[in-house]
């Protein structure tokens, strides 16, 4: 507010690490028809965490609370309204 009220510039950058990258990527990804791609979190964020998503999906998989489509993962429309739970489970 003092910035504003001085007329000056006022911003701040954030920085993510890898792991908040992969975070938001599941957290929108999945909220969106483009889904989650696992050969897209392998490029940019890893093995390891490629290798903790494909883990910790196959749970929500068995609970239909996921399906995937050619390494495509959606939440299904009738599964939405879990769709804070499901994130959280796939989060690094």
């Amino acid at each position: 507010m003092e910035a504003l009220h001085k007329g000056t510039a006022f911003f701040e950058y954030e920085t993510l690490t890898t792991a908040m990258q992969y975070n938001e990527y599941i957290l929108t990804g999945l909220r969106t028809a483009k889904g989650v791609n696992t050969n897209y979190i392998l490029k940019n964020f890893g093995e390891k965490l490629a290798a903790h998503f494909l883990q910790e999906v196959k749970p929500l998989m068995q609970k239909y609370l996921i399906i995937n489509h050619d390494k495509v993962f959606f939440i299904p429309a009738e599964k939405f309204l879990q769709s804070d739970f499901i994130v959280r489970e796939l989060m690094a």
